[in-house]
């Protein structure tokens, strides 16, 4: 394609255009660099749009123009609706529409975003650094060691999902297809046990004690327990992590629609591994994971890390399937059991991984039976 443009360019002569052969997710161009850009039945084709929006958010100017071009007969076509959504979500606001339905030109301005909400407890996962707002490049900087971390649709990624490795990597793909059906799942699975959804969650949330503080979920998912902990009167804010880009994604989108108010319930969310947590220490009154730590890599590095963000006497809860539960997955969950590669160990509640000197430390039995609880409470200063 590249030849091609370069062949029409020295045929008409043309001395200001330049061409380069790269990703749509590493764009050559230097920060603020362009004042207009376009994509004409493009943005379907690109591998990670919202990636791809990003980059162009970042090399477009302030006030810059992206127009995005889009035909029906496209197999990539998108209908207007989803493509605004997409592209207002990546820090533009639609200025003009043009043409129809079957053939459509949008075109957006770029806008000043605001740095991503939580920004008062975030930290460098990999060094536990200061992070800084740089709004050209939408990303978060790390004073301490110069990590950037990207910022899409208002969600720092701390994570690349093309580089995880392991179960890490499994799981993560496995949730973000599962992402789409796991409301209706957990609705169905509640059935079969026997209890109500509100029985279950309130059975493991209410032995948290946030004291009208600060409370993490550690694999938020698609926001399940959110309504147990949100206009409760001893939980103050609500953060959320995953490592899961499908399952934040329902998340934010189910947020967005909660509280009767144009903008939702506020609960900040990141992208990023339960081993390398990126949270400043003692930021949380509650500390909490329901569902997924049997099959990360490595359980006590991720304990480790819930401990080091709670503030001295925070009870932490950790639950998840029992062996009957991870059995009843494997007949229901497509997919998980080839995640395991055939070398699937015997769920045991992951007592030994509890650093030492943690206090209160109780494993029992919840959801009548088909999940172990494991709390214990990190000593007062």
């Amino acid at each position: 394609m590249i030849a091609q443009v370069e062949a029409r360019v020295r045929q008409a002569g043309l001395p200001n255009v330049e061409t380069h052969v790269a990703s749509a997710h590493a764009l050559p161009l230097p920060a603020a660099s362009v004042d207009r850009a376009f994509l004409i039945t493009v943005l379907g084709e690109i591998p990670d749009p919202d990636r791809g929006l990003a980059e162009l958010h970042r090399v477009l100017a302030p006030d810059g123009v992206l127009s995005v071009g889009e035909a029906f007969l496209d197999p990539d076509y998108p209908f207007p609706a989803e493509t605004i959504r997409r592209v207002e979500a990546a820090g533009f606001r639609l200025a003009e529409r043009h043409g129809s339905l079957w053939e459509y030109a949008l075109n957006f301005r770029r806008v000043t975003m605001d740095p991503p909400a939580g920004m008062e407890v975030l930290a460098c996962p990999a060094c536990h650094g200061e992070l800084e707002w740089r709004e050209v490049e939408s990303s978060l900087l790390c004073a301490a060691c110069a990590k950037a971390y990207p910022v899409r649709r208002g969600i720092p990624q701390f994570v690349d999902p093309a580089a995880l490795t392991g179960l890490n990597c499994r799981f993560a793909r496995l949730y973000d297809w599962f992402s789409w059906f796991y409301r209706l799942f957990s609705k169905a699975a509640f059935v079969v046990i026997g209890m109500t959804e509100e029985e279950g969650r309130r059975e493991v949330l209410d032995r948290l004690e946030p004291r009208g503080g600060r409370v993490l979920e550690v694999s938020i998912g698609p926001g399940v327990n959110l309504p147990y902990l949100i206009g409760r009167g001893d939980v103050g804010e609500v953060h959320g992590l995953d490592i899961s880009a499908g399952q934040l994604q329902r998340c934010q989108s189910y947020l967005r629609h909660q509280g009767g108010s144009v903008q939702g319930w506020n609960v900040p969310l990141a992208l990023g591994n339960a081993g390398d947590l990126p949270y400043q220490d003692e930021s949380f009154d509650a500390v909490f994971h329901l569902g997924g730590i049997n099959f990360f890599d490595d359980k006590a590095r991720a304990i480790a890390e819930m401990v080091r963000v709670a503030k001295s006497g925070t009870r932490i809860v950790i639950c998840d399937e029992n062996e009957r539960g991870a059995r009843a997955y494997e007949r229901t969950l497509p997919g998980f059991r080839r995640a395991f590669e055939g070398d699937r160990q015997a769920v045991t509640a992951p007592v030994d991984a509890v650093p030492p000197g943690m206090q209160e430390l109780r494993v029992f039995d919840v959801w009548k039976g088909w999940m172990y609880c494991l709390e214990f409470r990190k000593p007062a200063a």
